[in-house]
């Protein structure tokens, strides 16, 4: 259950198929943990997604929106939040970690709300979906997110098993489906829920930049 319930009003029960879409976030580099990108460490600007406490992605911003668009329009059930760490922790630079996974229980368009947003802010840069007919945004009771030594690697070992003859890399594009969604599953399966870790070290970064609680969804 996410730390803050939204309002779920506007959105729609979905149902995907067994199948799962790795997506590849930009992991923030002061942290242990690999929080996503609240510092713009990457000078890719502030990154608001996923947003660990109501359980979304795809809502508080738009960012990676084609992507979303593209898990919805597949009718995939999960998706699992990956990085190449780049944190604190030495034992882990450079690995390619599943570090947080959603099963989607709900859907929203939220492109006029991007639009919208922007619009009050014209100074910012347009939204990623200003171009697009929608902006899907996901909602998870179960999103959860873990501590390093609770991560998934994958290595060149791990694609090779799933039959994909390829290195990892932070551009593939990787779904997973029968024994490959399988394993991940079952490896998650027992690992502790650290995501009010998560969602503690982003309060920390929050509150030393002095800023505030954010819009309602």
């Amino acid at each position: 259950m996410p730390k803050f319930q939204i309002s779920l009003k506007d959105w729609s029960d979905y149902r995907g198929k067994q199948t799962g879409l790795v997506m590849f976030m930009e992991p923030c580099l002061q942290a242990v943990l690999p929080i996503r990108d609240q510092l713009d460490d990457n000078g890719k600007g502030v990154c608001r997604e996923p947003d660990y406490e109501t359980g979304t992605y795809g809502l508080m911003s738009c960012h990676n929106q084609a992507k979303i668009n593209g898990l919805v329009k597949e009718k995939h059930s999960y998706l699992f939040f990956a990085v190449r760490y780049a944190g604190l922790d030495d034992e882990y630079k450079g690995k390619y970690l599943i570090c947080g996974m959603a099963k989607i229980d709900k859907i929203r368009d939220v492109r006029d709300r991007h639009m919208t947003e922007w619009m009050r802010h014209p100074e910012t840069e347009k939204p990623e979906c200003h171009k697009l007919d929608k902006s899907w945004a996901i909602y998870s009771e179960s999103m959860k997110f873990f501590d390093l030594p609770d991560c998934f690697e994958i290595t060149a070992e791990t694609m090779e098993r799933w039959g994909m003859k390829k290195a990892p890399s932070r551009q593939m594009k990787l779904v997973l489906e029968g024994d490959a969604l399988k394993e991940v599953l079952d490896f998650f399966a027992d690992k502790k829920d650290s995501t009010e870790d998560y969602i503690e070290t982003v309060k920390e970064f929050l509150d030393d930049e002095g800023e505030g609680e954010g819009e309602e969804a």
